[in-house]
């Protein structure tokens, strides 16, 4: 998959990013994902990272995720890790109960989230691994965010229970290359919420310019590769609303002040004194009129 281009950012209305590693971390570098969110910010734009990727024990920039986390500004937490997946490298649950009491410390000696954001893949109780992480260790739910939870019916269905302990993230660019296995976006918050999942749990991520892989359910082998793109999140908000009954008010909240909260991204996600002047204004329609990013009109 390309790079993030940050024309196919402003032209969805995205101003911040979190950019990391996914299943190759091992011809990727974190170092280049650094060195694209340095790009980004020069150019206008808001971006941070995850150290990491799908692998455990992750690959890191200092040799050591915790002094990525604790020393590097641009760096707020640990992941994609990769579970219940056949792309994972089948961590321990001691293995990952360390990596986030890791990155726990060294978000707090650093002023950072220190979360683990974690690929959840399409094994039966798939969140069983983070339940025993807790149930094994002195950890929160709220030290993970879990994504990809509406990635087929059964992981969805367990969202609905988990979402009222921990967060959980919902992938807007998958759909509409998975009808047959996904729950569509804007229905998935509509039925989160009808469950009970508080709305400061729910987020939304694109997961843009991440692979969209198809396997042959028989011979296991890839038969179709999609990319994702960052103009699902505003296509997907607009539909909770349009189509679904959400309030416009809690369909903004997960793609700008539950992230920004989540993530403690400083001055990100409200429009209100003192914060960065990321502005997004639209017509009745949803289509967009004007963009602001850290209160320069782009």
């Amino acid at each position: 998959m390309p790079e993030l281009e940050l024309k196919m950012m402003l032209e969805a209305g995205v101003t911040t990013v979190i950019g990391c590693l996914g299943t190759d971390g091992i011809t990727r570098t974190v170092e280049s994902v650094l060195m694209k969110v340095k790009t980004l910010r020069a150019q206008g734009v808001s971006a941070w990272m995850y150290t990491g990727s799908y692998q455990v024990p992750p690959p890191s920039i200092l040799g050591d995720t915790m002094k990525d986390i604790a020393l590097i500004d641009e760096v707020i937490g640990i992941g994609e890790i990769a579970i219940s997946d056949h792309r994972s490298s089948a961590p321990s649950i001691a293995e990952l109960a360390r990596l986030a009491g890791n990155a726990r410390v060294a978000g707090m000696i650093g002023g950072k989230a220190g979360i683990v954001n974690m690929h959840m893949g399409d094994a039966v109780d798939p969140f069983r691994p983070i339940h025993r992480v807790i149930e094994e260790s002195e950890l929160g739910y709220k030290q993970f965010l879990p994504t990809h939870c509406n990635r087929n019916e059964y992981i969805f269905k367990d969202a609905k229970e988990y979402g009222k302990k921990g967060y959980v993230d919902i992938t807007t660019s998958s759909y509409p290359y998975y009808v047959d296995e996904e729950i569509k976006p804007a229905v998935a918050l509509r039925e989160l919420l009808e469950s009970g999942v508080p709305i400061e749990h729910i987020t939304f991520t694109s997961d843009a310019c991440g692979s969209l892989p198809g396997f042959d359910p028989i011979s296991g082998k890839l038969i179709k590769m999609e990319m994702g793109l960052p103009s699902s999140i505003l296509r997907e908000i607009k539909e909770a609303v349009q189509d679904e009954g959400v309030s416009l008010e809690n369909a903004l909240k997960v793609a700008t002040s539950n992230p920004a909260d989540i993530l403690k991204l400083e001055g990100k996600g409200r429009i209100q004194k003192g914060y960065e002047a990321d502005i997004l204004l639209l017509d009745e329609d949803f289509n967009i009129v004007h963009l602001m990013a850290n209160g320069q009109i782009i």
